[in-house]
């Protein structure tokens, strides 16, 4: 797949689980829920603590929302790579603290694999 960069667009990275990765890969996983809104081109990395690798897959965020995590349903957590709205509130509490701030919901496309 091709790049959809624009010229002079910087690629910033992100970081998710290996299985994400690998989810995001296969197809299975088409958002992701952060404090913050995120948008254009990300570089996908399993560490933070690796320098960015110029052929990891790439994800283009192009539309976020906010929304309650005490609202979300399984169906929303799947969307996430995650089998349920509770696994995926018991993960936010472990990143974000109790009780969960209010999030976005980023939805992005594989770019380049």
């Amino acid at each position: 797949m091709k790049s959809s960069k624009a010229p002079g667009e910087r690629t910033k990275r992100i970081v998710f689980t290996e299985t994400l990765i690998q989810q995001i890969l296969q197809g299975k996983a088409e958002v992701t829920y952060r404090k913050f809104r995120l948008n254009g081109l990300y570089h996908l990395a399993s560490t933070r603590f690796k320098s960015k690798d110029e052929n990891a897959p790439v994800i283009y965020v192009y539309k976020n929302e906010e929304i309650d995590p005490y609202r979300l349903i399984d169906a929303d957590a799947k969307l996430a790579g995650v089998e349920s709205a509770e696994e995926i509130r018991r993960l936010f509490e472990a990143w974000y603290g109790e009780p969960i701030p209010p999030l976005y919901r980023n939805w992005f496309r594989l770019v380049v694999q």
